[in-house]
């Protein structure tokens, strides 16, 4: 199907699809249409939680506490699989609960829902990376004898500064510990 400069081109689910998964009919169905007052405020939300993250602080950023229980449930639930995904748990289910939210609001064709579940879907690498991060720091300072500029540099912080600014914001202990001494 070819566009000729008319706009967007629509997203189309071959008919053959449908005709094997009747719940993809859905996505026929138009949008709901969302008031302008409600975009207006949806796109303050999300500039203003964006500039807060970026600060390093305020209180929309505190959004990721509401993922706190699900991370820990997901340690329990998917911990009858095996160790492995036990400890990968937390995080699979962190990113899974907003990512069925979002397909969930989309067969309901809810837009300010599916936008707000992937926004939290997406948001939630930040935390993730972090805490991969500082397990890796972890991992290097108690298990090698590399100096803190090298920790931070394979660990992704950049410079041994922001590695130690980084703990002393997570921990109440200071990397030096982590070593053992």
């Amino acid at each position: 199907m070819r566009n000729h400069g008319l706009g967007p081109m629509p997203f189309e689910i071959p008919q053959t699809w449908i005709e094997r998964a009747p719940f993809l009919e859905s996505f026929h169905e138009p949008w709901r249409p969302l008031p302008r007052w409600a975009s207006g405020a949806w796109l303050a939300f999300y500039a203003l939680f964006l500039f807060q993250l970026a600060r390093g602080g305020g209180l929309l950023p505190m959004i990721d506490l509401v993922f706190i229980p699900i991370h820990e449930g997901g340690h329990l639930l998917f911990g009858y699989l095996g160790h492995g995904f036990m400890v990968a748990g937390g995080t699979l289910l962190q990113l899974l609960v907003p990512l069925a939210l979002a397909i969930s609001f989309s067969f309901k064709r809810q837009i300010a829902g599916t936008a707000f579940s992937l926004f939290c879907f997406f948001e939630q690498f930040l935390p993730t990376a972090t805490y991969m991060a500082d397990a890796r720091a972890q991992e290097l300072l108690s298990q090698t004898r590399l100096d803190m500029e090298q920790v931070a540099e394979r660990a992704g912080f950049g410079s041994a500064r922001q590695l130690r600014r980084a703990w002393r914001r997570e921990y109440t202990w200071t990397p030096r510990l982590a070593r053992g001494g």
